[in-house]
Formats: structure tokens, C-alpha cells, sequence
């Protein structure tokens, strides 16, 4: 029987993962079954090479996406559709879904200031916006669930009425989706927050993907610098010595998350990264 010393084995192994290949799936998290066949050492440390994400992910949540809006003719109720969006390419998605649904036939314009985060809405007609009612958009557009906003003719006699939000909304708090995995054990793995919290949790994200504004509908590709620092996993499934022989199978899990905990869900498409594994 041949043999191979120890200096003949390969000391790192690259691994792929895509997110329409998995033993279980819950929304854009996959769990892969790897059998000892496949590794069989002890892993020390794991480096995202690359990763390909498709953003067609929406930031908008089913449960943050709605208001009331009235006009001269009726009361509607606005559900803002699942797309991904930032503070400025929203604005023609409210012009549209506002127009649409008005039985006066207002028409609005819709202006969203950068400094001062605000959203001025404007209409040829009287109208109201109220934010009081379930799974609001309040927070996301930054307006307050009460009162409701009454747009008021200015100037007088003008037939323009306008009324805008108070404070931020939430649209552009997300610049990163995170790959996340089982692999990350500890608070001092992976991505680390420090948010002055002096008492932090395991965040379990392996690499964070920039958002860029322009890249709805595209895909994000990312390849990570060389000079970027493995970590180590020597404490997770893979980390774990496996005795000679033995034919185990370790649980490992890879998905895909947002800073403000929004779920991730691409619509049907896949994503895939490319990991660099070195062994002990």
C-alpha cells in the first residue's frame, strides 16, 4: 500500500457553495451535509475568495410596507411592492402606486432631500397620508404612525398641496448583506461590530458584501484581497478531529443576512461563493 507522508498533503482546499445545491434550505440559508469523504482533517481556518449575489433582494418588508392615502374621491389603502430600493429610486415607485390608486386623478411629484432626509410629497389636489394602521411603513419612510399627515395648499389658492415626513426613514441602513455561517462560533470571529455594546454577540458573519445604490437588478460580485485575514474555525464542525476510519457526517450552514434584520429573499435566484479552507 502507498503512502503519503504528511509534507505531501495539500495544506488548503478551495470549496464552493451555491445556494440552489444544499441537503435543506430556509429562505437564503443552506445546510450542506459534509461527509468526511469530502474532509476528512481538521480545518483551522476559512477566507471568502469570492462570492456572486444576485440583488434581487427587496429592502422593503412585508410587515414595514404599508399606508393609508386620501383623496377627494376615497380612502386606499398602499402596499409598497418587494423590490430593492434606496431613498431616491423610491420615488418613482410612490409617484406611480400613489397615481394609480387615486380615483380624483391627482398627480403627484415627490422630492426626497439628502441632508435633511426628508420626503416632500406634492399633488394637484387635496389629499391625506396616514401611517397609523398594520404592518406600517412608517419607520421605514420616516414619518410617525399619528397623526395623519394633511397636505396643506401652498401657497394659498395655488391648488399645490404638500406635507413630508419628520425624521429618516430606513431605506439606506442596509450597505452590506452578510454571508453568515455555523462556522463563526465566537464574538471575536468574523465580522466584529463594535458598537460600543460592551457585552456583544457572536454576529455568526463570515464576510460582508458593499451594497452599491446602482445595483438593483444586477449581481454583486465580490473578490476579497489576498491580504485579507483567514479565520479561524478550529472550534466548529470542521475544526474537530475525526478519528481514522470513522464515517461521520458534519452539519454546515452558509446564508445571507441584513444589518437591520429584514429577511433576504432573492425571488428564485441563486447565489455562490468561493472559500479558501486551510488544515491544521
Amino acid at each position: 500500500m502507498q503512502t503519503f507522508s504528511k509534507s505531501f498533503m495539500s495544506v488548503s482546499q478551495i470549496i464552493r457553495v451555491s445556494s440552489d445545491k444544499y441537503t435543506s434550505k430556509v429562505g437564503e440559508v443552506i445546510t450542506i451535509e459534509v461527509p468526511t469523504s469530502i474532509i476528512s482533517r481538521p480545518v483551522k481556518s476559512i477566507r471568502l475568495l469570492e462570492a456572486l449575489i444576485p440583488n434581487t433582494f427587496s429592502n422593503i418588508p412585508t410587515t414595514a410596507n404599508k399606508f393609508s392615502f386620501t383623496d377627494a374621491s376615497n380612502t386606499y389603502m398602499i402596499a409598497l411592492p418587494q423590490v430593492s430600493v434606496n431613498s431616491t429610486t423610491i420615488l418613482e415607485i410612490l409617484k406611480n402606486t400613489l397615481e394609480a390608486a387615486s380615483d380624483a386623478g391627482l398627480t403627484f411629484t415627490i422630492v426626497y432631500s439628502k441632508c435633511d432626509g426628508t420626503y416632500t410629497f406634492k399633488a394637484d389636489g387635496a389629499f391625506t397620508l396616514n401611517f397609523n394602521v398594520a404592518d406600517s411603513a412608517a419607520d421605514l419612510l420616516g414619518f410617525n404612525t399619528t397623526p395623519p399627515y394633511v397636505a396643506v395648499e401652498t401657497p394659498p389658492a395655488s391648488n399645490i398641496y404638500i406635507t413630508q415626513n419628520n425624521r429618516r426613514g430606513q431605506l439606506d441602513s442596509d450597505r452590506y448583506i452578510n454571508i453568515t455561517s455555523n462556522l463563526i462560533t465566537g464574538v471575536d470571529q468574523g465580522v466584529v461590530f463594535l458598537d460600543g455594546d460592551l457585552t456583544p454577540t457572536s454576529t455568526n458573519i463570515l464576510a460582508s458584501i458593499p451594497i452599491q445604490s446602482s445595483s438593483a437588478g444586477a449581481t454583486l460580485f465580490f473578490s476579497d484581497s489576498s491580504s485579507s485575514p483567514d479565520i479561524n474555525i478550529q472550534s466548529s464542525v470542521l475544526g474537530r478531529i475525526v478519528g481514522t476510519n470513522t464515517n461521520s457526517v458534519r452539519v454546515v450552514t452558509f446564508g445571507l443576512s441584513l444589518d437591520s434584520g429584514n429577511p433576504v429573499d432573492l425571488g428564485g435566484a441563486s447565489w455562490s461563493a468561493r472559500f479558501l479552507l486551510k488544515y491544521n
